[in-house]
């Protein structure tokens, strides 16, 4: 396009080009438009329908203004996300990096000043607005060190129109044109894209709606089984048109249902019966209603992650190529969780604890890793958490204790100890390994808070974790344990517990020592109450001789004589990694630091990542201490394989550590007021006292603390209409 060409050639070329980016999808195009003192305005034409109107409108604009358009056309006059119609191209705003150095050659290139770029990849066919994003999202990334704006990915981006004038350079005269670059008849596919990797740490994947188990159930019937969870609101949004907008009233209505708990299957089923579906009133493919769930779950999660946790966004930690072996590595620790998992209906994650905890009892006494800094103990501590009490957290941790009760019972410490009392007990067994186990651990935690009479035991409990000598001065003794080696086991209600916790027990260590098991109840796996079986209890024996041979392994002592008295003290084997294992050992050191280092509380995850990738190690030489081959020669190797198996479960203990720590501090109060102010943050157009009340089920008392205590913290804004108060999202939220 020359910069002489008349206006009635250059209005063709701009025709030629929206026709060509936006091919057969319909909606408005939004046209954009910034006066030299940086006003902004936007008008909305149809398209293809107000052509004409459009090119006069930006052939009007352009003397004066730098005049743009979205990348999308949308399905109302809002330039909105959720608003973008299907996507007929990718864009990227390539700023600085010249467009021969994509990947992927552009169907379209525009040069927007000297040196300055923009980029458009039309599609063979058009694409679902989340899957263009991503595309776009992963080329900007790409290039970043190249120059790519990274913040011009997103659906609602703007570009400038072609044959315009940018005003952004008034040194320059005369003024730079924004002309045609480049342009291809290249027609794209998502797959062509392949060159450009998936960006890692994404908060949200899409699962193919039809590798998707959806439930039996009719939205109805759904809609009844979760009534009570539902706000009435819910039901009216089902139930009827919108008046307004469409997309953000089935918006709304996709964030309530994930929001009160329903799985993005569920939503799925409802949303697509629901009258403001305006997927089926436009016949389109409910794939694209399926990928809007998923990204609505998406936001709906990262509403309620305070540090940016939950969707690990960290690096991987066990590599896709690794998986395969790992899985089909079949060692003790999968016995045990097998047989767990087939005679009762626990969770099946919880069994993790039950099998790692065994091992660390019968193991920690006599083994240990030889490292640079020292000899390291494999005790291991596990914390078990549910939403209830049908995720058995207490039948899990009895079968555990029912087998260590068979094999070795003098290890197995009272659970109701004071200071003293836990320490008194360790002394009687110094050197050796011994068991703390609490079923319900919130009430320890709240005693600890009080500082009543178990002030110090959280200092104890860190102290003995490290194998450091503790020591209590008693008016008539002394009592002290100059080597423990102490496990604890614990259960607890996840809501109930995160109340008991701050920042100070990450900080202080404490929590960081536990490896956490996470897990809701699951009607399915619900188990009827039967008789015993030969079957069970077949397995049961040969599981109980499995774990007698491993303790008869690590059970040795060595005897010393002084004089008459002999002693008695375990016969320490060393454990050592291969080279290959090291290597990768400390490849995982590095990354767990960075991502810790990376993640939106530095202080919290750092020495949660760091002690949990010590716990690592420490399953990996349990998993190698279990394996037959072990020990040869008085030491017991750990291979690759061994590590990669640990680590294999400490992915899912990372991700159940995000948990903890973006809930520690949390109170239910305060849980509370989150799901109040995402009620409030949804309704633009303000929601009035009653409405709230009704949706989350208050009385008066409790929407007066409630209300008053967002309104002074200033989250949110009120105004009187009538004899109504309103609240409404605070400005430019």
């Amino acid at each position: 396009m020359s910069i002489g060409a008349s206006e009635n050639t250059i209005s063709t070329v701009r025709e030629s080009f929206f026709r060509r980016i936006f091919g057969e999808v319909k909606g408005f195009i939004c046209i954009g438009a910034k006066n030299r003192k940086g006003r902004f305005g936007e008008r909305f034409f149809e398209f293809p329908n107000e052509m004409a109107g459009t090119l006069e409108y930006i052939a009007e604009l352009e003397p004066a203004h730098d005049v743009y358009y979205c990348a999308q056309l949308l399905q109302s006059r809002r330039r909105r996300r959720e608003n973008v119609t299907d996507c007929s191209a990718a864009w990227a705003d390539l700023d600085e990096c010249h467009p021969d150095s994509m990947r992927v050659q552009p169907s379209i290139s525009i040069q927007t000043s000297p040196d300055r770029y923009q980029a458009l990849w039309v599609f063979e066919k058009p694409q679902h607005p989340f899957d263009a994003e991503q595309i776009s999202k992963r080329i900007a990334y790409a290039h970043v060190d190249e120059g790519v704006d990274t913040s011009g990915w997103d659906l609602t981006q703007l570009l400038r129109v072609p044959g315009t004038t940018n005003h952004k350079y008034p040194n320059i005269i005369p003024l730079p044109k924004v002309t045609i670059y480049n342009r291809t008849g290249n027609l794209y596919r998502p797959e062509d894209f392949n060159a450009y990797p998936q960006i890692q740490g994404e908060t949200y994947k899409f699962v193919d709606l039809e590798d998707v188990e959806l439930p039996d159930e009719t939205a109805d019937e759904l809609l009844e089984r979760w009534r009570g969870h539902l706000s009435d609101v819910i039901f009216e949004w089902y139930t009827s048109h919108p008046r307004g907008d469409w997309s953000t009233r089935l918006w709304q209505l996709e964030k309530e249902l994930l929001t009160a708990g329903l799985s993005q299957a569920e939503t799925f089923i409802i949303c697509s019966k629901a009258r403001c579906n305006k997927y089926r009133r436009d016949n389109r493919n409910p794939e694209h209603l399926w990928k809007e769930i998923n990204k609505a779950w998406a936001e709906v999660q990262e509403s309620q992650d305070h540090y940016g946790l939950r969707f690990n966004r960290a690096g991987k930690m066990i590599h896709d190529d690794e998986i395969e072996a790992v899985e089909a590595d079949h060692t003790l620790v999968e016995e045990y969780i097998q047989w767990a998992s087939e005679r009762t209906d626990a969770a099946p994650q919880y069994h993790q604890a039950g099998a790692f905890t065994l091992l660390s009892v019968l193991g920690s006494t006599n083994i240990r890793l030889a490292t640079s800094f020292g000899l390291l103990v494999p005790n291991l501590w596990f914390m078990i958490l549910g939403d209830t009490t049908l995720t058995r957290k207490s039948t899990a941790m009895d079968m555990a204790l029912g087998i260590l009760d068979d094999v070795a019972p003098e290890t197995l410490l009272a659970t109701d100890s004071s200071v003293e009392g836990l320490i008194s007990a360790l002394a009687l067994r110094d050197g050796r390994a011994s068991l703390f186990h609490r079923d319900e651990i919130t009430g320890m935690f709240a005693q600890m808070n009080k500082r009543e009479h178990l002030a110090g035991m959280a200092e104890t409990f860190t102290r003995l974790y490290d194998g450091g000598r503790a020591k209590r001065v008693l008016r008539s003794q002394t009592i002290s344990v100059d080597k423990p080696v102490f496990i604890f086991l614990g259960g607890g209600i996840r809501n109930k517990l995160y109340s008991q916790l701050t920042e100070e027990h990450i900080e202080s260590g404490l929590l960081p020592r536990f490896i956490f098991i996470l897990a809701d109840t699951d009607a399915d796996r619900l188990q009827a109450l039967g008789r015993e079986t030969s079957d069970t209890t077949n397995k049961r024996k040969r599981l109980v001789e499995a774990v007698q041979e491993f303790a008869y392994k690590y059970s040795k002592t060595t005897e010393t004589r002084f004089g008459r008295t002999i002693s008695s003290e375990p016969a320490i084997i060393k454990a050592d990694l291969t080279d290959d294992a090291w290597a990768r050992y400390q490849d995982l050191e590095k990354q767990m630091v960075n991502d810790g280092m990376k993640s939106g509380a530095p202080d919290l995850c750092i020495p949660m990542y760091q002690r949990l990738t010590t716990s690592i190690l420490k399953a990996a030489v349990l998993i190698a201490a279990s394996r037959p081959a072990n020990p040869t020669g008085g030491r017991i190797t750990v291979s690759r394989a061994d590590l990669l198996k640990a680590m294999y479960y400490g992915r899912q203990w990372r991700s159940w550590a995000n948990e903890v720590i973006h809930n520690t501090g949390q109170s239910l109060y305060e849980n509370k007021l989150q799901k109040i102010l995402q009620s409030i943050y949804a309704e633009p157009d303000g929601i009035p006292r009653g409405a709230i009340m009704r949706r989350h089920h208050l009385m008066a008392r409790e929407a007066d603390m409630f209300l008053t205590t967002i309104t002074e913290r200033e989250l949110v804004r009120t105004a009187t209409k009538g004899n109504t108060r309103f609240y409404y999202p605070p400005v430019g939220r």
